[in-house]
């Protein structure tokens, strides 16, 4: 007992330092953080000569913290003083952008953009692409579409597929989260062609990363699981740790998705794990959090999920994150709902007026562009467009009404025709049965069971769509217009002949019309134009209708048999398929019809 409890101490100990170090290490992560703005306040007050020696200082923290590109260069004692301002407003948005601080980053960006076209057109891009996706992370969709779009522009000129790449890739965030998902989808192709000749995993990840945000909202968690594995490779390869997270959230949202609630709470954990372990920025550390409440709150435990879901709005916070703020509030909301009504409805009215305040910015952001671009003609302009927004809406209104009466009309002849072929079908069926055309023999065990051999497709295979086996829409519409068939003994003896050959090949599902012709040295039309004339019904109407017919009979006859397996003797592999049509001919299902005559 005493060395247990000595070992329970030991690890205990290791425990408090592992998170003594981890908290030490955020400190310095946020005390270099301190360090910048304390310099950049210092240098807005002082003199050039005193400016330059902090900027210098400035400069040794940029390339230290990896968040200066390569092809800088350095300062020197005698540059002008614009371009000194340039060189160090550019370095501290970059430092505030690498570290997720999108206030600071916006706030540099604008100061240093007006001098960068004409200093070097690659800094130029790259401050647009930022201030972008700083706009973005804000809550400024418009002005952040445009000035990632001017981005697209300079970087298409200057022929920097990089830079390119992440325009796009930004572009395609700002429209994925308005949800335009085919714009986004757009955006998503041009960002991975741009990342054709990169092999950086650190420039290629975020692309991934988008893209698998992105086919997760449209439901193809197979591609978007792909992706995200994809990405965790890479980065494990290149031992590029501290970005992994964001994939392993990314994982874990397609478990959620799948409803595989054990994986997804682990791949969150890990991911939490890993950006504390490798001590990634906040706003990938909430993303954490986040997705770790989600996941919480799948088991039903809403108490935890709301503690950790605060947490990520404080980290969120503190880097200026407006955007996922406004989405953490709705997860807390919906953690509270089922422990603590009060505070759930604090969240809801939180997360209410932020959405608002964040579409409100965007608007007042869409007038200030607007009026930028009118300059002294503004008031006739906007005038101008108020009375053709006025025509227009008029118009469109117009148009939506008699698309909706189209709609309307288009809904009732369609029930109209539905029950007058309905109608057909059921008085053929009745002078089939008085003829006793239809003859159905009871299928052995051993067929149905080769019929439920067939391959069952994985979880993870691609689905194809299914096309229905109802009537072709061409043949539909060629639908005859006689009121009642008309059997005489020729008449038949030529759908007696029918029948054999739609029974005999009926169970396997594949009954061509080109070879019932052949049977009958027909051409397919003559017989085509033969059937619609004796019975009123489009050959593929005509095959339905004694399928049906057939399995009417087979549940009269044999009542052992279950509708599976009648479906399949009447070669229908589609279960739902084949209820569906005998219910639109007997007014029932296949179970209720074998119900009601037993």
């Amino acid at each position: 007992m005493p060395l247990r409890i000595k070992y329970k101490g030991i690890l205990l100990r290791i425990c408090c330092l592992l998170a003594g170090l981890f908290l030490t290490f955020s400190e310095a992560r946020s005390g270099v953080v301190e360090d910048v703005n304390t310099l950049l306040e210092e240098y807005g007050k002082v003199s050039y000569k005193n400016k330059y020696k902090i900027g210098k200082q400035l400069y040794e923290i940029f390339h230290t913290n990896h968040v200066f590109m390569d092809s800088v260069a350095p300062l020197r004692p005698n540059m002008l003083e614009d371009s000194l301002n340039f060189m160090v407003w550019y370095g501290s948005e970059r430092f505030y952008f690498e570290y997720a601080y999108y206030r600071e980053s916006l706030q540099y960006a604008n100061k240093a953009l007006p001098m960068a076209d004409v200093n070097d057109l690659l800094i130029y891009a790259t401050l647009l692409a930022d201030r972008g996706c700083s706009l973005y992370k804000l809550g400024i969709m418009s002005e952040a579409a445009e000035s990632v779009e001017d981005a697209v522009r300079i970087s298409q000129r200057i022929g920097d597929n990089f830079q390119l790449s992440r325009a796009y890739l930004y572009l395609t965030m700002v429209n994925y989260s308005l949800q335009q998902l085919d714009d986004a989808r757009f955006f998503l192709h041009k960002a991975l062609d741009a990342t054709d000749d990169l092999d950086n995993p650190i420039d290629l990840q975020n692309v991934y990363a988008v893209a698998s945000d992105l086919y997760i909202e449209a439901g193809k968690l197979r591609i978007a699981g792909l992706y995200a594995q994809k990405a965790i490779d890479m980065l494990y390869a290149a031992k590029r740790y501290k970005v992994i997270p964001r994939h392993l959230v990314n994982q874990s949202k397609v478990y959620l998705k799948m409803h595989r609630h054990e994986e997804a709470v682990q791949k969150a954990d890990e991911a939490l794990s890993m950006a504390q372990k490798y001590h990634s920025d906040n706003d990938m550390l909430a993303d954490c959090m986040a997705q770790k409440a989600k996941c919480l709150m799948a088991f039903g435990r809403y108490a935890e999920a709301a503690e950790v879901t605060e947490e990520a709005i404080r980290y969120n916070r503190e880097v200026g994150n407006v955007r996922d703020v406004c989405q953490n509030y709705k997860t807390l909301y919906n953690a509270y709902i089922p422990i603590d009504s009060a505070k759930a409805l604090d969240a809801l009215e939180a997360y209410t007026a932020m959405f608002d305040s964040i579409h409100r910015d965007d608007i007042n952001n869409r007038v200030s562009i607007v009026n930028t671009h009118l300059a002294n003609d503004a008031l006739q302009q906007q005038i101008n467009l108020k009375s053709r927004a006025n025509v227009m809406l008029i118009v469109a209104t117009i148009i939506l009404l008699f698309t909706v009466l189209g709609l309307v009309q288009a809904v009732f002849s369609n029930q109209k025709e539905n029950k007058k072929q309905r109608d057909q079908i059921l008085k053929l069926l009745l002078q089939l049965e008085k003829l006793h055309t239809s003859n159905v023999k009871p299928v052995h065990d051993t067929a149905i069971e080769s019929r439920n051999m067939e391959r069952i497709p994985d979880e993870d295979d691609e689905l194809e769509p299914v096309m229905l086996e109802e009537t072709d829409e061409t043949e539909q519409q060629e639908t005859g217009n006689v009121e009642e068939a008309v059997l005489n003994p020729y008449n038949a003896e030529f759908l007696s002949k029918v029948n054999d050959i739609i029974l005999s090949q009926m169970r396997s599902g594949n009954i061509r019309i080109e070879h019932i012709a052949s049977s009958l040295c027909l051409s397919p039309s003559q017989f085509r134009r033969k059937i619609q004339t004796i019975t009123g019904l489009t050959p593929a109407n005509y095959i339905l209708t004694i399928r049906m017919d057939a399995a009417k009979n087979m549940l009269l006859q044999y009542p052992k048999f279950s509708v599976n397996e009648v479906a399949l003797s009447c070669g229908f592999t589609d279960n739902p398929h084949f209820t569906h049509v005998f219910s639109r001919l007997f007014g029932m299902t296949p179970l209720q019809f074998a119900n009601k005559s037993r």
